[in-house]
């Protein structure tokens, strides 16, 4: 019997980077991308209505940024799985994520293989 695909939110605000991430897993049948949002404030409630398995939530939007989003989504849900993507290779962003509640952190663009991967990690973390 097969398992039941990661249900997954892509959070960015840029359409084509959601789009492209979207293409990119179109590749891996274990992945089903349910939604996607274009700013923190829409990923908090988008979030609420479709409880995704995994969110890839980029760190800088217009709104609320991605670690503000985080926090967001883990105080209301301790079960929540996000991933962070950004351009930045910053240490302190790093801890301001995983203090939110993200649960890895990569750089963009990664390899196909390479988001596959986090996106799995994420998924299956405690």
């Amino acid at each position: 019997m097969n398992e039941a695909p990661i249900r997954l939110l892509i959070v960015d605000d840029n359409a084509q980077t959601r789009d492209n991430i979207r293409k990119l897993l179109q590749v891996d049948a274990g992945i089903l991308v349910v939604g996607g949002a274009g700013t923190g404030v829409e990923a908090v409630k988008i979030y609420e209505e479709l409880r995704p398995d995994v969110v890839t939530m980029d760190t800088h939007m217009p709104d609320m940024d991605g670690v503000t989003a985080t926090r967001a989504i883990y105080s209301s849900h301790k079960d929540a799985k996000v991933l962070m993507l950004t351009v930045h290779e910053n240490p302190e962003y790093m801890r301001l994520a995983f203090e939110a509640g993200a649960k890895d952190y990569i750089i963009v663009p990664p390899a196909p293989d390479h988001l596959i991967a986090a996106i799995q990690r994420v998924a299956s973390a405690p």
